[in-house]
């Protein structure tokens, strides 16, 4: 019976390293896909609003756009 774990990366000795990375790999792609959806969401709600200083300030400063398109979807509920 073969006890050794399914993946094994032997240059550097460590092992299950690939199924960590990946699940790591997934939760970053989650969290940039929603920073997109939410940076995409606060561009469309400044041109619909005509919040030409806030759209401005979302596309300079990435995360104020991102914040400010995740509240309107909480706000949206």
């Amino acid at each position: 019976m073969d006890t050794k774990p399914p993946f094994k990366l032997a240059a550097f000795g460590a092992t299950h390293t690939l199924r960590r990375g990946a699940v790591g790999y997934l939760l970053a792609s989650l969290f940039c896909l929603a920073a997109l959806a939410g940076w995409i969401t606060h561009i469309v709600v400044c041109v619909l609003t005509s919040s030409w200083w806030l759209l401005a300030a979302g596309l300079l400063i990435f995360p104020v756009g991102v914040i400010h398109g995740w509240i309107a979807w909480i706000a949206s509920f």
